[in-house]
């Protein structure tokens, strides 16, 4: 869990520094995510709601065995202050972030 947090601190001091408003972050391949327990959720998602740079977008990319089917993680960030979606579809993540293709994120803002 902490690994997650310092990841996600990773994550937010790169896009201020670049100053990018707008992150997509895929965890598909975090398998080990599948089985995170419930609480190890919630305070991973608490801690990105409680520290998320303000006036920022993030949308976390999921697969469906991650994707806890009440988007509980989404609900627990968003109630902390995040503005965060949780998906595990890639065009709907797109589309949140105001980003209409893959094509034209990777010289974007994503």
């Amino acid at each position: 869990m902490q690994r997650a947090k310092e990841l996600f601190d990773e994550i937010d001091q790169a896009g201020r520094k670049h100053d990018k408003k707008r992150t997509l972050v895929d965890i598909t391949g975090m398998l080990q995510f599948e089985s995170a327990p419930v609480i190890e959720r919630f305070e991973i998602a608490a801690y990105v709601g409680e520290t998320q740079t303000r006036g920022t977008r993030t949308a976390f990319l999921l697969s469906e065995k991650q994707m806890m089917p009440d988007k509980f993680g989404e609900n627990v960030a968003v109630n902390r202050g995040g503005n965060v979606i949780t998906t595990t579809d890639l065009k709907e993540a797109l589309e949140w972030l105001g980003v209409a293709s893959a094509n034209e994120a990777v010289g974007g803002d994503v």
